[in-house]
């Protein structure tokens, strides 16, 4: 999660003001409860509301705008 974070705070604002979604591809239920739990207090505010979580890699074309 430090990781995580650390690259969210490195991006130039402008990247992180277009950042909508951060995808998490496949997450086991251990990282999602990790995440669930300590991302609040460990990622920056912005950053914990954008992941969203794909079970399945074939599940990431419903989110992705085509064109």
């Amino acid at each position: 999660m430090t990781i995580l974070r650390w690259i969210y705070e490195e991006l130039p604002d402008d990247f992180k003001d277009r950042l909508e979604t951060m995808y998490f591809i496949h997450p086991g239920l251990r990282s999602r409860l990790v995440i669930a739990t300590l991302g609040r207090f460990f990622l920056s505010g912005g950053l914990y509301w954008k992941i969203k979580y794909v079970s399945r890699l074939q599940y990431l074309w419903d989110d992705i705008k085509k064109g």
